[in-house]
């Protein structure tokens, strides 16, 4: 039987997808493709499935293989993170009939898994979010940040950029040394600030 608590905890969730009781939560990026969600946007009542306690190893293929002996899973979707590429414990299954949803659910909460106990759950249709299961029919692409790091610094400089940068930096040095001499402290004077050179 469901407590109170582990609605709290499902609805808490569901705030981290962006949908609760209709409400429309700001994303973190804008112009991701449209709001439906992935074959023609919602889904039937009761044929969504929440899945908790997800163990590490178990992704989107052994997890539509293993929910199919209950009936046809339609989608998957776990939760990554964008910067390592890891799942985040937790991930959605849609089946076409929501009985079978509902006998998986019954069938799979508290099942002992790999040294974790599952959490599943019936979602409601109305707190389906239409990008729940967006791109769940691409394979998850890691990005790799040290590239694209290595990609900006090895970006060719614009030389207007620099010398704007330059002098910057040679002002702050020349107000710290200003600063220091004010305050009486000793100022090696054998090196002079970079605007004295010029």
């Amino acid at each position: 039987m469901k407590t109170e608590k582990d609605g709290s905890r499902i609805e808490a969730l569901f705030e981290v997808v962006g949908a609760v009781e209709g409400k429309r939560v700001r994303r973190g990026r804008k112009g991701t493709g449209s709001r439906q969600g992935v074959e023609g946007g919602g889904s039937e009542s009761g044929c969504v499935l929440y899945v908790g306690h997800i163990p590490h190893g178990f992704y989107e293929e052994e997890m539509k293989k293993f929910f199919s002996q209950f009936g046809e899973v339609r989608r998957v979707r776990l939760s990554r993170s964008r910067k390592t590429g890891k799942t985040r414990g937790y991930g959605f299954l849609e089946f076409l009939s929501p009985k079978v949803a509902a006998i998986a659910a019954e069938t799979m909460d508290r099942y002992m898994f790999f040294g974790r106990l599952l959490d599943v759950h019936v979602v409601d249709a109305q707190k389906v979010h239409p990008d729940t299961f967006r791109n769940s029919d691409q394979q998850f692409r890691k990005v790799d940040w040290s590239a694209v790091e290595r990609a900006k610094r090895a970006k060719v400089k614009n030389p207007q950029r620099m010398k704007q940068t330059t002098r910057r930096r040679k002002m702050r040095e020349l107000e710290r040394r200003k600063l220091v001499i004010k305050r009486g402290l000793a100022v090696d004077s054998t090196t002079p600030p970079e605007s004295e050179k010029a």
